[in-house]
């Protein structure tokens, strides 16, 4: 028969103290990879690309903190931000030039439609490129974008100095209509909305 050795203390952990404890392990990848679908809306397969390295995960989850449209952070990081990190072990260590805090600034920003997708993306390049903020790259009087009168200046513009473009498109090369809107975000620096520009570029060939 078993008995007891005397010498041993009871140990009495709390309830609260197991929680705490349970609190502090790491997710498992597999709660991870729901919490990233169904809390933050992810696709399957982004999600699981954000959780194969933890320090990608991790990034993406102080990046995309108070941002409404967790996607939005999700697609720059698997688009511009891993093309600059061509192998696995640059991802296993991520090695972003950009804290979390300068991304999710400048995708606040797209979110709450200070600025355009084209103006976003040219200005990550940016700070991928020097490790600035987005404030370094995008002034209030840019935010501020075209007006619509100026806007359909400018394509009325784009399309008398790109007939060849137009006449491609009227010819049903869809492609030929890229060009005449590359123009216009060029000229604009791109400011312009591409949508509303090519609602208007339509509208302008129509009257033709």
């Amino acid at each position: 028969m078993n008995t007891r050795d005397p010498d041993l203390v009871n140990i009495i952990v709390s309830e609260e103290e197991i929680n705490k404890l349970k609190d502090e392990l790491p997710q498992l990848p597999d709660e991870k990879l729901d919490i990233f679908m169904n809390e933050y809306g992810l696709p399957k397969d982004d999600a699981e690309l954000l959780i194969k390295y933890k320090k990608i995960a991790e990034y993406f989850e102080e990046a995309s903190k108070d941002i409404k449209n967790k996607k939005l952070i999700s697609n720059y990081i698997l688009s511009q931000i891993f093309r600059r990190m061509p192998t696995d072990s640059d991802k296993e260590e991520c090695s972003i030039s950009l804290p979390p805090e300068y991304l999710k600034e400048l995708i606040s920003l797209l979110e709450n439609k200070k600025i355009n997708s084209s103006m976003a993306s040219n200005a990550l390049e940016k700070m991928l490129d020097t490790g600035k903020p987005v404030s370094e790259f995008i002034s209030q009087k840019d935010m501020q974008g075209i007006d619509e009168d100026t806007l359909r200046e400018i394509c009325m513009r784009a399309v008398t100095e790109n007939k060849d473009a137009v006449d491609s498109y009227l010819g049903g090369k869809e492609k030929a209509f890229g060009s005449i809107i590359g123009y216009i975000m060029k000229e604009t620096k791109g400011k312009a909305d591409p949508q509303k520009a090519g609602e208007i570029v339509r509208e302008i060939i129509k009257s033709f």
